[in-house]
């Protein structure tokens, strides 16, 4: 390959590539304060913070520290494998917290 072919290349792939809204800091650490475990199976190892109403279907609440739990890696695994399951006892979660 050429050097314009990978040029063409990259800057295609470039500018398709969306860039995801991340969290803030602030609300990764209230969350973490609030429940510095897993809300599933109480791990504190490996936790990592979950949208219980997703980005695609809410992104205004992106940032909102309600819509948020922490999930440990392998139940955050878990819950995005089958969000219909798990999208309503997250939602109940929430609201006890």
């Amino acid at each position: 390959m050429n050097d314009y072919y990978l040029t063409c290349m990259y800057s295609k792939q470039k500018r398709t590539k969306k860039r995801r809204k991340t969290v803030s800091n602030e609300t990764y650490n209230l969350v973490y304060e609030t429940c510095q475990k897993c809300v599933l199976c109480g791990t504190q190892n490996n936790l990592q913070l979950h949208h219980v109403k997703y980005r695609s279907e809410r992104s205004d609440l992106i940032d909102t520290p309600s819509n948020c739990l922490m999930l440990c890696i392998n139940c955050h695994n878990k819950v995005h494998s089958n969000k219909r399951y798990w999208q309503p006892i997250l939602l109940e979660i929430c609201e006890r917290i």
